[in-house]
């Protein structure tokens, strides 16, 4: 039987998570918070331009579970597997670099870092065309990583939870 703490994976047996893997995950969600709190203050700052309320919500609600399963050790599988979802968030990051890159302050180094990827001749003719160019590699990019993460990972994790849970490696909220 497991003790009513705030631990919930059994360390014993070989079953759960090991240390280092829960430090990974703790140092994971400590740099995911870090960058919640950063966005959710250029947010604010720039209300409502890059972001409204829902957005808001999303953030505050993620910085909690994100405190939750950090400091407490609460729902640690669940949140792993959920914090897996955010790996469109630094392709959108991307996105939304090139757009000011290129629509914003008109850098030419746009220009630099589409031929750099191999684009050529009208692609790389203006800043705005290069822009369009890495905007829509960045959009390939964010179909396939959004498809496989929340569909093909999400697929694989809600058995494993189901799983984990029934073979008793996750015990019940303490």
């Amino acid at each position: 039987a497991l003790a009513p703490e705030d631990q919930y994976y059994v360390r014993a047996g070989g079953r759960g998570l090991t240390t280092s893997q829960r430090d990974f995950l703790e140092h994971t969600w400590w740099l995911f918070l870090g960058y919640l709190v950063q966005d959710t203050t250029h947010m604010v700052i720039q209300y409502p331009k890059l972001g409204k309320m829902d957005m808001m919500v999303h953030h505050v609600v993620f910085c909690m579970a994100a405190v939750l399963a950090g400091s407490t050790q609460t729902m640690t599988l669940p949140f792993a597997w959920l914090l897996i979802g955010e790996a469109s968030t630094p392709i959108l990051t991307v996105r939304w670099c090139i757009q000011s890159a290129a629509l914003t302050m008109k850098s030419e180094k746009v220009i630099t870092v589409a031929k750099a990827l191999g684009y050529k001749g009208a692609a790389v003719s203006s800043v705005q065309n290069a822009g369009r160019a890495l905007e829509f590699l960045n959009g390939v990019c964010l179909i396939i990583t959004f498809f496989l993460v929340r569909i093909v990972v999400y697929a694989i994790g809600y058995p494993h939870m189901i799983w984990a849970w029934r073979s008793g490696i996750m015990s019940p909220v303490p």
